[in-house]
């Protein structure tokens, strides 16, 4: 597992981190942790949705007065349509193509975007848009990210460990033991000279939660990207706040 800082923003979003407080005690009885709105990593979306007379937008349309979701929505603004011309500029097909190392040239620059729950009445008994989980499938590379501010959810992390901005990135390594070269990439290599497949999972610290994003690659073209943690990191970096906004607890 490979740690990492990014230093004084996403430059993508233009967002910045910082160390955060723990989340509240009140939060914790009541089952949901602060995701931690007043996090400087939220504050470009936040000021931009209060410009537009609103406090957030989110993917299923809600309105101001009924949010879908309360914690921060991860996403690519240029590939989803959302947010201003740098966000989208920055992290649209062309953006991962020539920035992130290895992004395989397979992967569609289109990708089928999926949302889980579709709405708030599909929230699997847990209080409405508290948790989501969101499909980006480029055809050769499938990418998963999970939210979650319930307590004990899959997103809850240990305010002892890593601050806001950390991403921690661990490669699932299918022959134990295999080398990995100064790129991250295996050694060892599969059919055709490719690195052997395999799929990854990020840590991603934002304000009070981590956020799971996990990769796969699922052909030989794409096994490169999933053994490169450099490439890897630099997806992780263009990840933006495209939805959610807080609730009235908070």
């Amino acid at each position: 597992m490979v740690s990492y800082r990014f230093p004084g923003a996403l430059v993508a979003a233009g967002l910045v981190f910082c160390a955060c407080p723990t989340w509240s005690q009140s939060f914790a009885q009541n089952g949901l942790v602060d995701p931690g709105w007043s996090d400087p990593a939220f504050a470009s979306y936040l000021d931009a949705a209060r410009a537009r007379g609103a406090t957030g937008r989110d993917p299923f349309g809600g309105t101001v007065e009924a949010p879908t979701f309360t914690l921060p929505v991860l996403g690519l603004p240029g590939v989803e349509g959302v947010g201003d011309a740098q966000e989208r500029s920055a992290s649209d097909g062309a953006a991962l193509s020539r920035n992130v190392p290895d992004w395989p040239s397979c992967a569609s620059p289109d990708p089928t975007v999926v949302t889980v729950p579709e709405s708030p009445a599909r929230s699997a008994g847990a209080p409405a848009g508290s948790w989501y989980t969101r499909t980006f499938d480029f055809g050769c590379v499938m990418v998963t990210l999970e939210g979650d501010r319930n307590d004990g959810g899959a997103a809850f992390a240990d305010r002892s460990s890593p601050e806001s901005g950390t991403a921690d990135v661990s490669i699932f390594d299918e022959n134990a033991g295999e080398g990995m070269n100064a790129e991250g990439r295996s050694t060892v290599e599969g059919p055709l000279g490719l690195t052997s497949p395999g799929s990854a999972n990020i840590g991603l610290v934002l304000g009070n939660l981590t956020y799971g994003v996990t990769i796969d690659c699922v052909v030989p073209e794409s096994y490169a990207y999933c053994r490169n943690t450099e490439g890897l990191r630099q997806f992780a970096k263009k990840l933006a706040v495209v939805g959610g906004a807080p609730s009235k607890e908070q």
